[in-house]
């Protein structure tokens, strides 16, 4: 199954992996702006920090991963905690 033809989902109990969307970028940016998150996320060759502190900065970070899963280059997913139904943060996978 290729994922960039149609990207999976993951389903368990206590969390759902889907896609990032555009409108994660308001449950993203509790994560994204939290320095000692920030200060644990492996971002190893990337281009940035992720510390972003507003919504546009988390916009143009999602709208990046977007592009860069149409040019196939990596799936960026939203990690979606059941009990509170909100993005709790991403994972990307190659």
């Amino acid at each position: 199954m290729n994922p960039y033809r149609l990207c999976p989902e993951y389903d368990t109990k206590r969390f759902f992996l889907r896609l990032v969307r555009t409108e994660d970028a308001q449950d993203l940016l509790r994560c994204y702006s939290d320095a000692s998150a920030v200060a644990r996320m492996n971002s190893d060759a990337c281009t940035n920090d992720f510390y972003y502190t507003n919504i546009e900065q988390m916009q143009q970070a999602i709208n990046f991963w977007l592009q860069e899963y149409k040019e196939e280059r990596y799936v960026r997913f939203s990690i979606i905690e059941r009990c509170g139904d909100r993005e709790i943060g991403t994972v990307e996978m190659f």
